[in-house]
């Protein structure tokens, strides 16, 4: 099997010839275009982008006068995506082999969207941050369950005192009461120990979880059905998870879109083929993964905020508990996998990515 090591680059590379088409690009690159390189390749480059004179310039400049130009902030519009991508960008001539004609064999365009480049920065601060919070949640935990098990082991002794159906109806309030919060503790102090991996098919957990989105929000806020779309992709491999976790995982996303959800309300569970970037103890590797979106057309996340939802006790609505997806980013955590939120005009979109090997 032949092995090319730029397909392990976070820097999208596009090899164009004399004549500016496409020659070869790397995994990142079709990512970033959207385009497998079959695709793209012998196409003429720019016909793959939205008009971009300036990176037109770029190229014409390394293939007529040898030079290598870069800008800073460059924005091109992907029409297969119907986006755009604001990127680093840097246009080089290839070596001439002994020929005075300026990039006689053509040259490379390198791209790093401005967004990645911030990423791994931005990661590490929210990784170290959650980290933080994790250890002051579990400490809380621990403090709360032990006065719950005594609190609920007192109201069952007064039970078989009490006659009274009066006063007997209090105390399994205060059971039932002390039961909710154990359960809430012990979804606070999540912990991946002791949780079996294996290969899960994912599908079967999106449907699980339809079942019981459905039974749970029958009616929005606005008295009207939540349609819950499914986009499935058939041919996706099995994830490497615990199936528990999965669909406690996606319970938590589901339903934080679901109490989003105002008129017209709807939800859209997505499975797609994605390589991704993804961090571990051998550093940062492009993997393939199963890509799970959940879009809902809610009211949105506060601008700014994007970094914040997955904090502990972090909520924008009155009933929230704050703790929902702070959870299903520590499950996908413990899956070595990767957790985005993205806002567009009218919607909302949680995209997770699943390792489909064992690790």
């Amino acid at each position: 099997m032949h092995y090319d090591f730029t397909d392990n680059l976070r820097t999208g590379l596009i090899v164009l010839d004399i004549n500016a088409r496409v020659v070869r690009v790397n995994e990142s690159a079709e990512a970033l275009l959207t385009t497998s390189g079959r695709q793209m390749e012998g196409a003429p480059f720019l016909q793959l982008i939205g008009p971009e004179p300036i990176l037109e310039q770029m190229i014409d400049r390394a293939l007529s006068s040898d030079r290598t130009s870069s800008n800073h902030q460059l924005e091109l519009a992907i029409p297969r995506a119907q986006s755009t991508v604001i990127v680093h960008c840097a246009v080089s001539p290839l070596g001439r082999t002994g020929s005075d004609r300026p990039g006689q064999n053509g040259c490379v365009i390198e791209m790093w969207p401005l967004d990645a480049a911030m990423d791994s920065t931005r990661s590490a601060a929210m990784a170290e941050r959650q980290s933080a919070q994790r250890e002051v949640v579990r400490g809380l935990a621990h403090e709360i369950r032990n006065p719950l098990g005594g609190m609920r082991g007192a109201a069952q002794l007064l039970q078989r005192e009490l006659k009274d159906p009066d006063q007997l109806e209090y105390t399994r309030v205060i059971i039932g009461e002390a039961d909710r919060l154990t359960n809430l503790v012990e979804r606070m102090h999540l912990s991946g120990r002791d949780i079996a991996f294996g290969p899960v098919n994912i599908h079967s957990v999106l449907e699980h979880v339809r079942t019981l989105l459905e039974a749970e929000f029958p009616l929005s806020e606005c008295a009207e059905p939540i349609i819950l779309i499914t986009d499935y992709d058939p041919s996706l491999p099995e994830v490497w998870g615990s199936y528990e976790q999965l669909v406690q995982l996606f319970i938590n996303v589901g339903r934080n879109a679901c109490i989003a959800c105002r008129s017209d309300p709807s939800v859209c569970l997505k499975t797609r083929f994605e390589s991704q970037v993804l961090h571990d103890k051998a550093g940062a590797r492009r993997l393939p993964t199963v890509k799970i979106s959940v879009i809902d057309n809610g009211i949105g996340i506060p601008v700014g905020d994007e970094e914040k939802v997955f904090d502990a006790m972090y909520s924008n609505t009155a009933a929230g508990t704050g703790l929902g997806l702070s959870i299903a980013a520590e499950i996908v955590r413990q899956h070595r996998g990767s957790i985005h939120v993205s806002r567009n005009v009218g919607q909302t979109c949680f995209d997770i990515h699943l390792r489909i090997e064992e690790w």
